[in-house]
């Protein structure tokens, strides 16, 4: 019979290796998660580095804290939404990353002026390029992990 779709049984039977692989070592792929976070982590904080920077004056009430670009840190590893999936992120601990990454109103004393900053996202951008990284590092972390599971 001739058939004119995708055929993904291939696909999905390389998918449940997968899944099985990365449940029977978890030691190993939250060690892979770790590492790939911090990687996140350090393209997010050069990318802010070259476009909010640190440079910029501070009012003297906040002359102690930090700048932006430190705020940038690796989350812990975790399960995705309580499944089986397992995850990892790269977030600021800034008040005002937000406003840096999505954009606002300019304001002054309360009244907004009707003029926006464009927000820079700076963590979508990174991700979107760490994407291809990411994948071919984890195409190298499972056959790792085969070639483990084969020994």
């Amino acid at each position: 019979m001739a058939s004119d779709g995708l055929n993904l049984d291939e696909l999905v039977d390389f998918t449940d290796q997968l899944v099985s692989v990365a449940r029977s070592t978890p030691k190993l792929a939250k060690k892979f998660l770790l590492k790939e976070g911090t990687k996140l982590a350090k393209k997010t904080k050069a990318r802010a580095k070259r476009e909010v920077g640190t440079n910029h004056k501070k009012p003297a009430k906040y002359a102690d804290s930090p700048h932006y670009v430190d705020t940038i840190k690796r989350g812990k590893f975790y399960f995705y939404r309580g499944s089986h999936l397992m995850a990892i992120r790269a977030y600021s601990t800034a008040p005002h990353a937000h406003l840096i990454e999505y954009g606002h109103l300019i304001k002054s004393h309360g009244e907004s002026t009707g003029k926006f900053v464009p927000g820079k996202l700076i963590f979508d951008k990174t991700r979107r390029e760490f994407a291809s990284e990411y994948a071919a590092d984890s195409e190298k972390f499972l056959d790792e992990a085969l070639a483990e599971l084969d020994t």
